[in-house]
């Protein structure tokens, strides 16, 4: 069983890597060269949607850490991103006197556990333990 539940752990971290790598590259918006400067382009999209793929770096950044063990059967796991500017957009700024977020973390992770993938992962894997 505990091995059943650190699999889980890892898979879901997983797919919420992947969901949230597949958010920050849906709409590309490179920057431009101008007057030998990179000048990056405003936001394609809403409040709301994710952000835009531009340098790759957000995108690059996001990592699925090594899932801890906490207890018998018990393990955490997260995905995070190492781009200095991950939690602004994922979140707003006070900066932003317009208030807009582009997130795509948490809409990541809320598509593997609304849709039912997080449970058939945890439920495939204890019922393999169980011999099933």
């Amino acid at each position: 069983m505990d091995k059943a539940a650190e699999l889980s752990a890892k898979q879901i971290s997983i797919a919420v890597w992947t969901k949230a790598k597949s958010l920050t590259s849906e709409t590309v918006n490179p920057p431009i060269q101008s007057k030998n400067k990179l000048r990056h382009n405003p936001h394609i999209g809403g409040d709301g949607t994710p952000p835009n793929y531009a340098t790759g770096n957000l995108n690059r950044n996001i990592i699925a850490n090594p899932v801890r063990r906490q207890g018998f059967a018990t393990y955490a796991a997260s995905v995070t991103s190492g781009a200095e500017y991950a939690r602004v957009l994922e979140e707003g700024s006070s900066r932003w006197l317009s208030g807009v977020k582009y997130p795509y973390m948490n809409p990541a992770r809320d598509e593997v556990v609304n849709t039912g993938k997080a449970r058939m992962i945890v439920n495939g894997f204890f019922r393999a333990a169980m011999g099933g």
